[in-house]
């Protein structure tokens, strides 16, 4: 396969992706890892060039939406893994707090806005 017929083909493969992902139910993720190759991808064709946009307007549209979805997955996994770290630094002063607690034979009673909610007889 020549250069040509391979720039032809990766070109039909995320046109294709790009027309199954924003288009129907498909995963990006069912594809792999495909935010590396984007990238590479459209540094190697130049999709920001007026040039690429005027003499293949289906690609650069396709290409655009592709890693759209792909940067938008990314930063929903970032903030997914913030999150998670987060809760584990809470669980872990929680547990540290209930063993300084236990150590000086006092029960850890949690803080909460309502009166309501902390009023139960201990």
């Amino acid at each position: 396969m020549n250069e040509e017929e391979r720039r032809r083909h990766m070109h039909g493969c995320i046109e294709t992706a790009a027309s199954l992902v924003c288009c129907t139910d498909v995963q990006l993720g069912w594809f792999g890892e495909i935010g590396e190759v984007l990238s590479d991808l459209g540094h190697k064709e130049g999709v920001n060039k007026p040039s690429t946009i005027i003499s293949n307007p289906t690609f650069t549209m396709r290409w655009t939406c592709l890693s759209l979805v792909a940067n938008r997955q990314m930063m929903m996994m970032n903030v997914i893994s913030s999150m998670a770290f987060e809760v584990s630094l809470y669980e872990r002063a929680i547990s540290h707090s209930e063993a300084l607690l236990a150590r000086r034979g006092t029960k850890y009673m949690p803080r909460c806005g309502s009166l309501d909610l902390c009023s139960s007889s201990v």
